[in-house]
């Protein structure tokens, strides 16, 4: 029970295969390995049945991972997922958030209870359809880190992306500006080579009066090449 009260979050992350390492993290940025959810294997191991939140799961401790490993079947990882995912909340109730971590954003993140996505990606050659699709069926986000290469973003102003609790966003032109007029989280930091200055004093300005941004809270700017004319404006 001490342990439980010291948990910040409980993250999933998830690699290229969709399988995630499970990791606890603790309020005093200390953290350990849990378990890992990954497909079955061709093994002499032999695996441990458990009815966990009433689906039959094979567990299995091997020298491949240090923490035990729980396997599925490739048409079977939604439902594994899901029960592992149910025990946590049936142990932790509504105490502990949960967070999934993608890797990129061409595999979905699961809509689980009490669970939010986690994204790094460059906007590099991205599909912005993909991109569209990708958002539209996530979950809530707790915070996003993009790398932009042109005019990305979702272009609906009531997408998910613009939605998350924290955008960091790192572009060498000012070339996205839909960050700047749709953002409705609590934290943004923007990081710029080149900067249109006029579309940050309107974004500074519309929160500063009230018109915008409601629950933002924290603001950063950081601007690489260009110098702030700060007395022109």
């Amino acid at each position: 029970m001490n342990r439980s009260k010291m948990i910040d979050y409980i993250e999933y992350e998830c690699d290229s295969q969709q399988e995630p390492f499970v990791q606890v993290f603790y309020k005093h940025d200390l953290y350990e390995e849990l378990m890992v959810i990954a497909k079955n294997k061709d093994t002499h191991n032999e695996y441990i049945q458990l009815n966990v939140s009433g689906k039959m799961i094979d567990i299995q401790i091997s020298d491949e991972y240090i923490k035990p490993i729980v396997r599925f079947q490739i048409d079977e990882n939604e439902a594994v997922i899901s029960s592992m995912h149910n025990s946590f909340l049936e142990f932790f109730g509504n105490s502990v958030e949960f967070r999934w971590k993608a890797c990129g954003y061409n595999n979905c993140i699961p809509h689980l209870q009490n669970l939010k996505g986690c994204i790094k990606f460059s906007s590099h050659g991205a599909n912005k359809e993909t991109l569209e699709n990708f958002f539209s069926s996530a979950p809530a986000f707790k915070w996003i880190d993009v790398s932009a290469d042109g005019k990305t973003e979702p272009s609906d102003p009531e997408s998910k992306f613009y939605q998350a609790e924290s955008i960091q966003t790192l572009q060498l032109r000012n070339n996205s500006p839909d960050i700047l007029s749709h953002f409705q989280g609590k934290q943004v930091v923007f990081k710029f080579g080149h900067c249109n200055f006029l579309d940050v004093i309107s974004f500074v300005n519309r929160w500063k009066s009230g018109e915008a941004y409601h629950k933002l809270e924290y603001l950063m700017i950081e601007v690489f090449w260009d110098v702030f004319p700060q007395n022109e404006y």
